[in-house]
């Protein structure tokens, strides 16, 4: 696995998925541990892991992962098992590490999650110039804003 990764992977890359294997130290049956599920999208073999031990979705860097390999089906799933947005060793989240690859499908799904800014991500994807995910990300702070707007009329 990391033979691959080593050969498609920048050595930060590597570096990164070196620390989060360590950090990821149990397997299933077949010596996989759900950090690599998730990075290659295996979201089946993911959802079995995570039902034989529940605490995998909340192992550091496996939301990080898959969301920097663009899984969104995977995302979702450790969302949905109580993995949370947090920034990393190297001052990421899941959220950055997704606009930072271009991965709009994921950004959607994490920008309104807690420990993710829309505007951080915003600024982001505009270094990256990444107008798919501007879009998105627009659209999701225009609807955030609409909500606040609301919420203080109810307010008063």
């Amino acid at each position: 696995r990391l033979e691959w990764r080593a050969c498609t992977s920048t050595i930060h890359e590597l570096a990164c998925l070196l620390v989060a294997e360590k950090n990821a130290q149990r397997y299933d049956e077949k010596g996989q541990s759900p950090l690599v599920l998730a990075a290659n999208g295996k979201k089946h073999e993911l959802e079995s892991a995570l039902r034989a031990d529940p605490n995998w979705a909340k192992e550091q860097h496996i939301l990080h992962e898959a969301a920097r390999t663009g899984q969104t089906e995977c995302v979702k799933l450790l969302l949905a098992r109580g993995a949370e947005c947090f920034v990393n060793e190297y001052g990421k989240t899941p959220g950055m590490l997704a606009a930072k690859n271009r991965h709009t499908a994921v950004v959607e799904i994490l920008c309104n999650q807690p420990g993710e800014s829309c505007e951080c991500l915003y600024a982001l994807a505009s270094r990256e110039n990444d107008l798919a995910t501007l879009q998105v990300l627009r659209r999701q702070m225009s609807q955030s804003g609409r909500r606040k707007k609301e919420e203080m009329e109810v307010e008063r």
